[in-house]
């Protein structure tokens, strides 16, 4: 599991969406590039709110790091699939 960027739309923010950060989330995962995404916030006290936000996944590779759960898992899996086809006989 890694760290996935995302930006308000413009004009709002945390402060403004009355977010204190103590919110659980639920967000999809993006599919492509630049996706724009829905976030559902519910507060402890059951408050719910939805809002947009753009996915900074800008490119294919940020995309398959983010599907992989980051850089390091993603040169693993890449290093194991080499490994996988230079031990397959021929």
């Amino acid at each position: 599991m890694g760290v996935l960027p995302l930006q308000f739309s413009p004009g709002q923010s945390a402060g403004s969406l009355e977010l204190t950060g103590e919110e659980t989330r639920v967000i999809s995962a993006p599919s492509t590039p630049g996706e724009v995404l829905t976030v559902t916030a519910k507060s402890a006290q059951g408050k719910e709110i939805g809002f947009k936000v753009t996915a900074r996944i800008d490119t294919d590779v940020e995309l398959n790091y983010c599907r992989n759960g980051g850089i390091p898992h993603s040169v693993l899996r890449k290093i194991a699939a080499r490994s996988d086809s230079e031990e397959s006989p021929r």
